[in-house]
């Protein structure tokens, strides 16, 4: 919701939707033998979050966007695959670099940027290469 919102020029009223979502789920997430959805669905709120104050508060997006990578790197860590959140994770790497570019730092954007390709390619370039490679050899 608090995306739409944004989008649909209403910056003031997405980040009270995303503020209201973090306010619900934050003491659910946090709670004893909660589900690790929980915990997902805070760190997006907390991108999503970063992302609208972008512009507005690049502080306040700073805080939500490094709370929403460290709950996805744990939670990361803590699967039992390794696999999973690790889409969620490489875009709030990207988010991050986002903010980095805004602040005016360039150095800093590359090594975010960095992990979000190593992510994404560790997952998601296996099968493209693999596909890409048969595709080579077919027609060879």
């Amino acid at each position: 919701m608090g995306l739409l919102l944004d989008q649909s020029g209403d910056p003031k009223g997405a980040e009270q939707s995303l503020r209201v979502a973090i306010q619900v789920l934050r003491p659910l997430a946090d709670s004893q033998g909660a589900q690790p959805k929980l915990s997902r669905d805070l760190a997006i709120a907390c991108n999503n979050l970063s992302f609208v104050l972008r512009t507005r508060e690049p502080a306040a997006a700073d805080v939500a966007s490094q709370e929403a990578i460290e709950i996805l790197e744990r939670l990361s860590k803590a699967s039992a695959t390794g696999n999973d959140y690790q889409d969620d994770l490489a875009l709030c790497y990207n988010n991050r670099a986002a903010l980095q570019i805004q602040k005016g730092d360039w150095k800093a954007p590359i090594e975010w940027h960095q992990r979000a390709i190593v992510l994404q390619e560790k997952w998601h370039g296996r099968a493209r290469r693999s596909s890409a490679t048969e595709a080579t050899w077919r027609s060879a």
